[in-house]
């Protein structure tokens, strides 16, 4: 899934745990319950992303360059890694 562009896509109850994600588009979709335990999300953009919690993504694989909607406040994230993994 490395740069898929979902953005405007409903995720909703979607099952992304373990996904590579990075460097994909997701802005303004619907994140409501979906599962991102894992999910690679490294560069990323989140822009305006619906429904997304710090919950999901203290989950997910997340680093300074995922680009995450205004209402999310990065310093409450536990996820995030020390290094950039390959």
């Amino acid at each position: 899934m490395r740069r898929i562009d979902l953005s405007g896509a409903s995720l909703r109850n979607a099952n992304l745990a373990g996904a590579d994600a990075r460097n994909g588009r997701f802005v303004g979709a619907d994140f409501k319950d979906a599962n991102l335990k894992d999910t690679v999300l490294l560069g990323a953009d989140l822009t305006d992303a619906r429904n997304l919690t710090v919950e999901q993504l203290s989950e997910a694989i997340v680093d300074e360059t995922t680009l995450l909607p205004d209402y999310i406040d990065d310093t409450k994230l536990t996820g995030r890694p020390a290094t950039v993994i390959n």
